[in-house]
């Protein structure tokens, strides 16, 4: 029995280090993307650097400082994922099919910080063709205890003969 609570004790840290370690990390890519859709931004008419900058400093603001829970309200999450979805949407083309549907009781629900983002992140990374009016769908429903959560893109698979004909 005391072998069962040290191992459970392990196993606890070990995914306490794991969570400190996601929530630690700010992802190069993301950096990257965020300051070529700023650098992007400079050029085009309709969308202005300064609410680009904004949206940015928030996105770090609560990946460094707000993140330091175990638990976070899901709102926050929902609030961050949604600026993250604004700043990446704006790389894509026009008319292109964004959408974050939320539903279910988000008060007092609340989840690990930053779990969901590296879904969205894959979903934005691997979608069809950014400039051809991509589509990316995302859904979180929270009923009572339980979170479903659905992600998905347009992705097209290339076969090798298109990679060959390239």
């Amino acid at each position: 029995n005391n072998i069962e609570n040290q191992f459970a004790s392990v196993q606890s840290e070990k995914i306490q280090a794991e969570l400190l370690f996601l929530r630690g990390q700010i992802n190069p890519h993301f950096l990257i993307s965020v300051m070529d859709t700023l650098q992007d931004n400079i050029n085009e008419e309709g969308i202005t650097v300064q609410a680009s900058v904004s949206t940015f400093k928030n996105l770090l603001n609560y990946q460094l400082f707000e993140c330091n829970n175990d638990e976070i309200n899901i709102e926050k999450e929902i609030e961050y994922l949604a600026s993250y979805i604004k700043v990446q949407s704006n790389r894509m083309e026009v008319g292109s099919d964004i959408q974050l549907n939320t539903t279910g009781a988000l008060t007092n629900f609340k989840i690990a910080p930053l779990m969901i983002l590296p879904l969205i992140e894959n979903a934005f990374k691997h979608v069809a063709d950014k400039k051809a009016n991509p589509a990316i769908s995302i859904s979180l429903n929270i009923d009572k205890e339980k979170i479903t959560f659905i992600c998905q893109n347009n992705f097209k698979e290339e076969t090798r003969e298109e990679n060959e004909h390239s």
